[in-house]
């Protein structure tokens, strides 16, 4: 897992049957204001199939996912300041009863 400045993560792992290749893929941001239903209308940015080459796989995940990544990003920012939080539900009264 690759972890940004912002509270970016990315996660990269081995590409089942391709071993000369990992696959890149934007994973949901951290942090207080990141609430997992803020997220819920936002399209998700693609992962990436790349080479273990350091230099051409740099390239391709700042062209291809961190742009997307960053729109998604904001969007769920957004979303975090235009909609309320969503209301707690009040626990249930206690029984007055006693058990037998």
């Amino acid at each position: 897992m690759l972890h940004g400045p912002a509270g970016q993560r990315l996660f990269v792992a081995e590409r089942p049957r391709y071993p000369h290749q990992f696959v890149v893929g934007a994973l949901a941001p951290d942090g207080p204001r990141i609430k997992p239903h803020r997220s819920a209308t936002v399209k998700e940015p693609n992962s990436i199939a790349v080479a273990k080459d350091p230099a051409r796989t740099a390239a391709r995940v700042a062209r291809r996912v961190l742009p997307r990544y960053q729109q998604a990003l904001q969007a769920v920012l957004d979303n975090a300041t235009d909609e309320p939080d969503l209301p707690h539900r009040p626990a249930y009264p206690r029984s007055t009863r006693s058990s037998p």
